[in-house]
């Protein structure tokens, strides 16, 4: 997964989704907090924290165990699929209104 790509193409979905203090600069290389560089895994938990914000409440990341192994959908009152790798994935998956 392409952070970057990921974290812009829902931005583009979801203006709601964009976390103000968190930037790629101009190069790409790495990304910042308050013009502070930060490691990537980071930024794949401040990204989740804030759009786990984003869903409705009593929806929630859940795994599933699929074939061919775990994979992560959004549940709430009803199963949302599809199902991605990770649970970030899968929460940008409903944000972005991938649902079958």
């Amino acid at each position: 997964m392409n952070l970057k790509m990921f974290y812009e193409q829902v931005c583009k979905a979801r203006p709601d989704a964009v976390i103000d203090l968190l930037s790629v600069p101009n190069g790409g290389r790495g990304w910042q907090w308050d013009y502070k560089y930060i490691e990537t895994n980071v930024v794949e938990a401040i990204i989740t924290r804030v759009w786990l914000n984003l869903l409705p409440i009593h929806h929630g990341p859940m795994r599933a165990d699929d074939n061919p192994g775990p994979r992560w959908y959004v549940d709430g009152i009803a199963r949302t699929w599809p199902c991605r790798d990770t649970p970030l994935e899968a929460i940008a998956a409903y944000l972005m209104k991938e649902v079958i």
